[in-house]
């Protein structure tokens, strides 16, 4: 059974993408000035999703490896000539390539015409747009990291985060009761699955158990709530050189209803007249679904904060709003 992944903006892989500016003479794509594309006010897509086309900016803006030079659009958009402006276009389908390329700053968009197209194929191309399967995504970071190209760079060239990589990458490691969440339908979200998998490495018999009795979608939120019950505090002390046997743990209680920085200010009068208080330990979830250790004394700009991801290490300045505290231990 196939595993359906949402990652809309990765145009590039199907097969009619092919397609690069540096190959431009070669296949004869056309190029064209941005500001002579136009929408058809009659599209069959009225409604388009922010966030997608924000995945679709990242993808434009990342950089290929072979030239240096930021990707831009590699599936021309289809055109036919504007029946009222002399030598522009009006879009047949892409306008929501055209949206991000605007706000990617692109000059010149590829383009192919085509004055036959009707309003039936404008909705056909659209319902028969096939995503890429999961299994696919995580085949392809395979072969790329086996041949050598550092996860970090594979990021780059898909105009993805760190964290996307490492999930995809370990979705061919994964139990299979853990996929079949998502064959299931239970979730189509590679970060949830990920998260389980990290989580199985010390508690399987656990995270089966958990995988085995869900029956209905599963939210990040309900996934992140088992996680921390799997003696999320006792491995943090075992993690910690600067905790000893001797420490005490006091609980805090989390409200979901609050955001970090009042948690933050909770946080503060809570401790203010604590002197023994060494530094206390805030275990966050990201958006994306990623647990991180908040770096209480490491300064960032305003409304942000720097974290620390446990699943690789890694350090990232973010927006504290997009954060939620989900266990608090002190030292």
């Amino acid at each position: 059974m196939s595993t359906g992944a949402n990652l809309e903006g990765l145009d590039a892989f199907t097969s009619s993408a092919l397609v690069s500016s540096s190959k431009e003479q070669e296949v004869g794509v056309l190029y064209a000035e941005i500001s002579l594309f136009h929408e058809d006010l009659d599209n069959a897509r009225q409604y388009y999703c922010e966030k997608a086309i924000n995945v679709l900016v990242n993808s434009f803006k990342a950089i290929n490896t072979k030239t240096g030079k930021p990707r831009g659009i590699l599936q021309p958009l289809c055109v036919k000539k504007h029946p009222k402006i002399k030598g522009a276009f009006l879009i047949n389908g892409g306008a929501r390539r055209l949206r991000a390329a605007k706000i990617a700053g692109l000059e010149k968009i590829p383009y192919f015409i085509d004055d036959n197209a009707d309003d039936f194929d404008k909705v056909v191309d659209n319902l028969h747009r096939e995503k890429l399967e999961t299994e696919d995504i995580a085949r392809f970071i395979e072969r790329q990291l086996k041949s050598g190209i550092k996860s970090s760079d594979i990021a780059k060239s898909l105009g993805k985060p760190a964290s996307y990589i490492s999930d995809y990458s370990a979705y061919i490691k994964m139990e299979e009761y853990i996929k079949n969440l998502m064959r299931n339908k239970f979730t189509s979200s590679v970060q949830i699955l990920a998260r389980l998998h990290r989580a199985n490495k010390n508690h399987p018999s656990e995270v089966k158990v958990f995988c085995e009795k869900i029956s209905s979608p599963v939210t990040a939120a309900q996934v992140a709530t088992f996680i921390s019950s799997l003696d999320k505090q006792e491995d943090l002390l075992e993690e910690t050189p600067a905790l000893t046997q001797t420490s005490e743990s006091k609980s805090i209680i989390i409200d979901d209803k609050k955001d970090v920085e009042e948690m933050g200010d909770q946080i503060i009068n809570e401790y203010t007249s604590n002197k023994s208080l060494i530094k206390p330990i805030i275990t966050v979830l990201t958006t994306d679904g990623h647990e991180a250790q908040l770096l209480i004394k490491q300064r960032a700009k305003l409304k942000h904060g720097w974290i620390k991801y446990y699943f690789d290490g890694s350090e990232e300045e973010i927006l504290l709003a997009k954060l939620k505290i989900i266990s608090i231990l002190e030292q």
